[in-house]
């Protein structure tokens, strides 16, 4: 009974296939774990992304509002540099025909981000979560056309509130709070260098928004 045992053993250790494992697949796999060791310790991506609220201006018969979603890349621990892309919607009213206007305009924009505070020694968790932050944006910006006397132009049926397109400049000068990282949140207030009562921006703007990485 002995030997049969030690007979059948062997024979399904003989006949058992074992897996063959080329060379170069070991070689590939053990390069693609220390690339990913490497990029755990090299900590997260310098690439970040956020979305922006902001842009808000109302009166009596006028509203906008803006989004806008952004690129960023940070090239040191406390500065990053990105793109902007405000996407703004403004209404307003008509109160002698009663005719609705709306918008969707756009400003392309660069911007740069700094936390001054960020490496100072002492600093508490407020002061590292300041920032400032200088943009400079390109608009295109659609309003109604106005008359001689300050009235809406309407289309020869008077259904409709023409409108025209201005190219527009604006430089912005910000301070803000963003708090958490890699995932984090904002608020920050920011005034129109280039302020001028007939460009179609407010002085200061208030904003706040996510980020992602910067």
């Amino acid at each position: 009974m002995l030997l049969f045992s030690l007979a059948g053993t062997s024979l399904a250790q003989t006949t058992g296939k074992k897996k063959f494992v080329r060379p170069e697949q070991v070689e590939a796999e053990q390069a693609a774990k220390e690339k990913e060791k490497a990029k755990r310790a090299a900590g997260p991506s310098r690439w970040g992304w956020g979305i922006n609220i902001g842009g808000l201006y109302f009166t009596s018969n006028s509203f906008q509002m803006g989004l806008d979603p952004t690129v960023a890349y940070r090239v040191d621990e406390n500065l990053a540099v990105g793109f902007m892309l405000k996407m703004n919607y403004y209404t307003t009213k008509d109160p002698f025909s009663g005719l609705k206007y709306n918008a969707f305009n756009l400003g392309p924009t660069i911007f740069t981000r700094w936390r001054p505070l960020w490496k100072m020694e002492g600093a508490t968790p407020f002061m590292q979560s300041l920032f400032v932050q200088a943009e400079y944006e390109h608009a295109f910006i659609e309003r109604p056309r106005y008359d001689d006397f300050g009235n809406y132009i309407l289309n020869p049926g008077k259904t409709k509130i023409l409108s025209e397109t201005y190219g527009q400049s604006f430089l912005y000068l910000g301070l803000g709070m963003a708090t958490g990282f890699p995932a984090g949140s904002f608020v920050s207030i920011h005034y129109n260098v280039l302020n001028d009562p007939y460009l179609y921006s407010p002085t200061f703007t208030l904003r706040f928004g996510f980020t992602m990485n910067y």
